[in-house]
């Protein structure tokens, strides 16, 4: 199993009170089972490995 996330961040407002940031990453996730072993335990599953990409946006605050 292996999950790799890069991301940046930038802010938009700052101020003494609160931060508004800006938040895109991309995430990549790789899965390997054992010969005995089934993902969905569907009848006639032959693959053994799933990759997973996702990317996302986000506003984060910070206090």
């Amino acid at each position: 199993m292996a999950n790799v996330r890069l991301g940046l961040q930038f802010p938009i407002v700052k101020n003494y009170d609160f931060n508004l940031n800006l938040n895109v990453f991309a995430d990549y996730n790789y899965y390997m089972l054992d010969e005995n072993q089934a993902f969905l335990d569907e009848p006639g599953e032959r693959g053994k490995s799933l990759i997973y990409r996702s990317y996302g946006v986000s506003l984060g605050f910070l206090f």
